[in-house]
């Protein structure tokens, strides 16, 4: 049974995967957005910090008591099941979304990194 707060992750993250689309690379406003593998168990942050050019993971929450982002657009695939947009939190080595109805955690994902550190979209 998915919480309340799950559901509303999981539809930002869904609804701001499907605006910016799948493709390697999308370009808007001067928005550069890439898929990167998440290697060595990394949070989203991590992973895109250590690309050249698209090094801010693109965010889809803020923690209102940290006044920061803290939850990022990834994706994520289970067996045979294809890939499913999901959320990476801060500090957190999975990606969350859901499979059959029950919340899934996936350790091999892909984060959406960007060349923008506050992207227009999410202003």
């Amino acid at each position: 049974m998915m919480t309340k707060f799950f559901a509303k992750c999981f539809m930002t993250v869904f609804v701001g995967t499907l605006g910016l689309g799948f493709s390697t690379q999308a370009q808007a406003d001067d928005l550069n957005v890439n898929w990167l593998f998440a290697q060595k168990k990394l949070d989203c942050p991590s992973t895109c910090s250590q690309n050249r050019f698209i090094k801010y993971a693109m965010p889809t929450g803020y923690d209102k008591n940290l006044r920061k982002a803290t939850f990022f657009i990834c994706i994520t695939e289970k067996k045979n099941k294809g890939w499913h947009p999901g959320f990476n939190v801060w500090g957190q080595n999975a990606c969350t979304t859901t499979f059959d109805g029950e919340e899934y955690q996936g350790t091999s994902y892909f984060c959406l990194c960007t060349n923008n550190r506050s992207p227009k979209i999410f202003r």
